[in-house]
C-alpha cells in the first residue's frame, strides 16, 4: 500500500473515522480478490436483483457452493437489515474455512452497506491478507542480521525492547517477535495514520545504536505471514535492493478499497 493511500486513509481516520471499515479477518488474498472480483461484477451489471427471502437457500444443503458465494455477495449488496442477519447466521453457522472467509467478506460489506446508507456518506472498506483491528492494519516485519547469523540473546533483547517501546509510542500494538535462523519475524498491529516505513528505520536506526547489527533493508507486507522458505527466498533473490542503498524491500501489498 503506498504512501499516498495510507496518507489519504490516515486524513479520512482523523476527520471521518466512521467512514472506514477494516475486516479483521486474515482472509487469503486470492479468496478476496475472487470475492471483491464477484462484488464489483454484480455491481456492475446491477445484477442484485434478489429477494430477501432466497436467504432460505444458505441453509439448504442441496444448494451448491457457487449459488450459496452468489447469494452471499448478492445480499451484501443490500441496505436491508435483513440480508445482513442472513449473511450473519451463516457466517456464525458456517464451518467450511473457504465459506467462512467468503461470509465474512460479505457481513463487512453488508455493514458497510448499512452504514452508508444510515450516515449518507460513502464508506470505505480496507481488507488485506492479515487483517486488521479498528483503525489498525495488520503487518509481518522482517529485520536481517548483518553478520549473516542468528541474533545473540543480546541483540535479541535490544530488538525487543525498542520494537516493543517505539512501536507502543506509536499507538501499535506488537502482537509477537520471533527469531529465526539470521533474522527476526515481527508481527504488529499499526495505526492507519502511522508512516509506516519511517517508523520501522527509526526502530532498525536505534537498534543499531547498539552495536550496528541489523541491515537497513527489510521486509514488510500486509498480505501473509511468509514462512521461512519464502524469506529465505526472498532474501536470496536478485530484486533484494543492496545495503548500501540505503532502501528498504517492500514486498507487494494487496488492498482492496471500495
Amino acid at each position: 500500500m503506498s504512501n499516498n493511500i495510507l496518507e489519504h486513509l490516515g486524513e479520512i481516520l482523523k476527520n471521518n473515522p466512521q467512514n472506514l471499515t477494516i475486516v479483521e479477518e486474515q482472509i487469503d488474498i486470492e479468496i478476496q480478490m475472487e470475492y471483491f472480483k464477484v462484488s464489483r461484477s454484480i455491481k456492475e451489471t446491477n445484477d442484485a436483483a434478489i429477494d430477501v427471502a432466497d436467504k432460505e437457500k444458505l441453509v439448504d444443503e442441496a444448494v451448491s457452493m457457487e449459488e450459496k458465494k452468489q447469494i452471499l455477495s448478492q445480499l451484501a449488496t443490500l441496505e436491508n437489515v435483513e440480508a445482513y442477519r442472513a449473511i450473519e447466521a451463516f457466517y456464525n453457522a458456517e464451518t467450511d474455512p473457504f465459506m467462512q472467509s467468503w461470509s465474512a467478506l460479505a457481513l463487512k460489506e453488508s455493514k458497510m452497506m448499512l452504514e452508508s446508507s444510515l450516515l449518507d456518506e460513502k464508506q470505505i472498506l480496507i481488507s488485506t491478507g492479515l487483517g486488521g483491528k479498528k483503525s489498525k492494519l495488520r503487518y509481518f516485519i522482517v529485520f536481517v542480521s548483518k553478520s549473516g547469523d542468528m541474533f545473540n540473546e543480546t541483540q535479541q533483547k535490544v530488538i525487543k525492547n525498542e520494537v516493543e517501546f517505539m512501536l507502543n509510542e506509536k499507538r501499535s500494538d506488537v502482537e509477537s517477535i520471533d527469531f529465526d535462523e539470521n533474522y527476526s519475524k515481527i508481527v504488529s498491529l499499526i495505526p492507519l495514520d502511522v508512516p509506516i516505513k519511517e517508523t520501522i528505520t527509526s526502530v532498525i536506526d536505534e537498534c543499531n545504536l547498539y552495536g550496528d547489527f541489523i541491515m537497513q533493508n527489510f521486509i514488510i507486507t500486509n498480505v501473509k505471514k511468509l514462512s521461512t522458505q519464502e524469506i529465505s527466498d526472498f532474501l536470496n533473490s536478485d530484486d533484494n535492493v543492496d545495503e548500501d542503498d540505503e532502501e528498504y524491500d517492500d514486498m507487494d501489498i494487496n488492498d482492496m478499497l471500495k
